[in-house]
């Protein structure tokens, strides 16, 4: 997402600066400044923040000084309310497109695939869930593969590699799981996860 931020920011005419724990693959028009270094960058006229779930709220005093405004897209937040520019959050962002009715086609769109990928990542969260046992068992098959992969190729980037595994299995998967789903047929998705499992597993897993 930074990614993404930073290269809409270059388009739009802004001297662009991301600054991340890890360098992702960037234009050479976009600088790169490492997450230790970003108290110290120098004033900017805008910053937008995208951290992870897990990074913690930054004050003022953590970043550079910001002349016009701050964008927060974090989810939880990622910026506190002690700036003397114009903070825009996340939240900000989506009502003023759901009160302003624009876009609507778009957001039924993006409702309806969420509301897939809830219900098959729920479906991986219940023990006694066919459908949950078959998703754990292809995500250890991924797992196990990325770290292989990562092993013979130390070149790749690990991100980009985990990201693409993820996204091929979740294509390959997403129309059968939605069958299974819908038929109810519980003995013929049991089947199809026993299938996955590794021999021996089944006596270990009470099978």
């Amino acid at each position: 997402m930074g990614r993404r931020v930073a290269e809409r920011a270059r388009a739009l005419g802004f001297d662009t600066t991301l600054v991340a724990r890890r360098p992702p693959p960037l234009p050479p028009e976009i600088h790169y400044r490492p997450f230790s270094a970003l108290a110290d960058l120098p004033a900017t006229d805008v910053l937008v923040s995208c951290l992870g779930r897990s990074a913690p709220q930054m004050a003022a005093a953590d970043l550079p000084h910001i002349r016009r405004l701050a964008i927060d897209l974090g989810t939880p937040r990622n910026l506190t309310d002690d700036y003397a520019v114009p903070l825009v959050t996340l939240a900000a962002l989506l009502a003023s497109q759901r009160d302003g009715g624009a876009d609507s086609t778009t957001r039924r769109t993006m409702a309806a695939r969420l509301e897939e990928l809830l219900t098959s990542r729920l479906a991986m969260g219940v023990p006694d869930s066919p459908l949950g046992s078959l998703r754990e068992e292809v995500e250890r098959i991924r797992q196990r593969e990325l770290t292989r992969s990562l092993r013979l190729h130390p070149d790749l980037p690990p991100e980009k590699l985990d990201t693409i595994t993820r996204t091929l299995v979740n294509q390959i998967f997403h129309r059968p799981s939605r069958r299974l789903r819908q038929s109810g047929d519980l003995d013929l998705a049991t089947a199809l996860a026993d299938l996955f499992r590794e021999a021996g597993q089944e006596a270990a897993d009470g099978h």
